[in-house]
């Protein structure tokens, strides 16, 4: 059982990336490790953790982005079965890549690590023991002079996030063998986004859209559900892998975009819930200077979302000027109480999409809040596909006339 103590970026320019990281949503530098390899700034906001790398190398050693996910045992009784459980994965899959113990401060304690090669591009895991949160082995705290000088942009923490999915994209036919990894090594179990997908292919979407979605779950302590519902009101449940991949090769599907611009399969987003009201900070991410994607405004005006956005309690013109999505999820259990086949459309995922954070069109962040849904808006991206056609047909016709 395991959980994402935090994640890695390995930066161009830190400096640059904390400010963004800082004014948009609100991170703090809490601690800070530098030496003649590498500078690392350690932030936090709500319960993540992001740990920003710079390497001190020449412009062709510098990786522009590369991204680590650190997985932290909750269970202590669990590290006496890290190091077998690497070691199975080593005679299997030849992943390790490093294993240590090394002491972390002056009494002698050790502490025990081991990194694994995902079976992703540009991903590693660190498996470590549950000791550290608001720091890291190595790191010193911020100090209060110092913390001043690197705050210099007062704006309030506007999310209080915690991290929902993290997404790759791989290429075409890859994702049963990366769900199969993850399975296998790190004791994931398959979350199936919808009761009628199909083990061997996941949610396809095609719909001009060109996608196939599968999913893994890091279960924690406390999850026993077995849909793999996150509850955002409390700080122990799940942390889901989603698995996306192209369903034809050379597509204009912007999982296929990813590949390409991303030389391979890497992370392409990490979704980010939060537990109060979505449209609340979203405009208060805007207003900080935040860009996110918008769909075409004939996404509003399709009459699925106008019924969704309405059944959700939510405000349509709100939904239209900042650029949400939403998405509905029939509830299962009440259909099967009550043997109707109608469905009970009362569950909701609410979601928007940061534009590229770094020069290359690559990595984003997702903003969501659920209201009940399991899933990752596999119905909002049919709607987009739809709402862009009927755009396009729109600026046509007036071209026309």
């Amino acid at each position: 059982m395991w959980c994402i103590n935090h994640l890695e970026w390995c930066v161009t320019d830190i400096e640059c990336t904390e400010r963004l990281l800082e004014s948009h949503f609100g991170y703090r530098v809490i601690a800070e490790r530098v030496n003649e390899l590498v500078v690392q700034r350690l932030l936090a906001l709500g319960d993540t953790r992001l740990l920003l790398t710079q390497r001190r190398a020449g412009p062709s050693e510098t990786i522009s982005l590369l991204m680590y996910c650190l997985v932290e045992n909750k269970d202590a009784k669990i590290p006496l079965r890290v190091i077998p459980l690497c070691f199975a994965a080593a005679i299997h899959t030849a992943v390790i890549l490093y294993s240590m113990w090394i002491l972390v401060d002056s009494s002698q304690d050790v502490f025990k690590y081991v990194i694994i090669k995902a079976p992703c591009e540009n991903v590693i895991h660190v498996i470590m023991e549950q000791r550290f949160r608001d720091s890291l082995p190595g790191f010193h705290p911020i100090k209060k002079e110092r913390m001043e000088s690197i705050h210099s942009v007062d704006n309030e923490a506007v999310v209080d996030p915690y991290i929902d999915h993290v997404t790759y994209v791989v290429p075409k036919g890859e994702s049963l063998k990366v769900i199969d990894w993850y399975t296998k090594y790190l004791g994931m179990k398959r979350f199936f986004v919808q009761p009628n997908e199909l083990e061997s292919k996941g949610v396809e979407i095609n719909d001009h859209v060109g996608l196939r979605l599968m999913v893994g779950e890091w279960l924690t302590s406390w999850s026993c559900r077995e849909v793999g519902v996150r509850d955002p009101n409390t700080k122990s449940s799940s942390v889901m892998l989603v698995l996306a991949e192209p369903l034809e090769e050379n597509s204009n599907s912007h999982v296929q975009k990813f590949l390409n611009n991303n030389d391979g399969p890497g992370i392409q987003h990490v979704g980010l819930a939060v537990r109060s009201k979505i449209s609340n900070v979203v405009s208060k991410m805007i207003k900080n200077g935040c860009n996110f994607q918008k769909p075409p405004p004939t996404y509003y005006q399709l009459p699925s979302k106008i019924i969704e956005i309405k059944q959700s309690g939510e405000d349509l013109d709100t939904f239209s000027k900042l650029g949400l999505l939403i998405d509905s999820e029939a509830d299962i259990e009440k259909e099967t109480s009550q043997n109707s086949n109608e469905k009970n459309f009362d569950k909701f995922l609410i979601q928007i999409f940061t534009k590229p954070l770094f020069k290359e069109d690559t990595f984003f962040i997702e903003v969501l809040q659920r209201k009940g849904a399991r899933g990752f808006g596999s119905g909002n991206i049919a709607a987009l596909a739809e709402s862009i056609i009927l755009y396009n047909k729109e600026i046509e016709e007036t071209q026309i006339s």
